[in-house]
C-alpha cells in the first residue's frame, strides 16, 4: 500500500508529495529553515486575490492564458527568481507569496475522490524521515497530529479557501 499522491502534473515546487499519515510519518518532521531554495528556478509564483495589494508593491501581477486563468507574481525572467538571495533567503522587506510559505505542505485531490487531503513534499530539503532531535518539528506527537501539523493544516485550509475565491474571480474575469 502506498500513500504517495498522484505524480502527473506536479504543482510548482513539489516533486514527491505524499499524503500525511500516522502510518507513514509517525517519526517524520520538518527541520526549521529560512532557506527557500526550492523557489529558485521559477519566474512566476501563483497568487490569490487577497494577496494582490501586498504583492503589487513588489511584483508585476499577470494572468495566465488558457482554459484556467490564474494570477501570478512575476519574480524573474526565464527560470530564475530574482527575489531569492544567494543564501537561500527571500530579499528582506519584500512580500513572500503564500504559495511559497505553505511549502512543503499542499492539499491535493486524491484519485477516485473529490476530497482534498493534506500532503507533504518528501523531497523537501528540510524533510526528515526519522526525527531524533528537539529542533525538528514532528508531524505527530503521541499518535496525534502535532501543533505544527495542525497549524500547517489551518494555513493550507485558509490558502485553499482563498484559492477557491481566486478561481471564481478569474472565471468572472475571463467571461468579461
Amino acid at each position: 500500500e502506498t500513500a504517495a499522491a498522484p505524480t502527473a502534473d506536479m504543482p510548482l515546487f513539489y516533486s514527491k508529495p505524499a499524503v500525511l499519515t500516522l502510518e507513514r510519518h509517525a517519526k517524520a518532521g520538518i527541520k526549521p529553515s529560512t532557506k527557500l531554495n526550492f523557489a529558485a528556478d521559477t519566474n512566476s509564483i501563483p497568487l490569490t486575490v487577497m494577496e494582490f495589494i501586498e504583492a503589487a508593491k513588489h511584483y508585476p501581477i499577470v494572468f495566465t492564458q488558457g482554459d484556467v486563468v490564474a494570477p501570478v507574481a512575476i519574480v524573474g525572467l526565464e527560470q530564475k527568481n530574482y527575489f531569492l538571495e544567494s543564501n537561500g533567503q527571500w530579499r528582506k522587506d519584500v512580500y513572500v507569496p503564500a504559495y511559497v510559505n505553505k511549502y512543503p505542505f499542499i492539499f491535493l485531490e486524491m484519485p477516485d475522490s473529490n476530497q482534498l487531503t493534506l500532503c507533504v513534499d518528501e523531497a523537501a530539503a528540510n524533510f526528515v524521515e526519522s526525527a531524533h532531535d528537539d529542533k525538528t518539528e514532528r508531524f505527530y506527537d503521541n499518535g496525534k497530529p502535532s501543533e505544527f501539523t495542525q497549524k500547517a493544516l489551518a494555513f493550507c485550509g485558509a490558502y485553499q479557501e482563498q484559492h477557491a475565491i481566486t478561481r471564481r474571480f478569474c472565471d468572472v474575469l475571463r467571461e468579461a
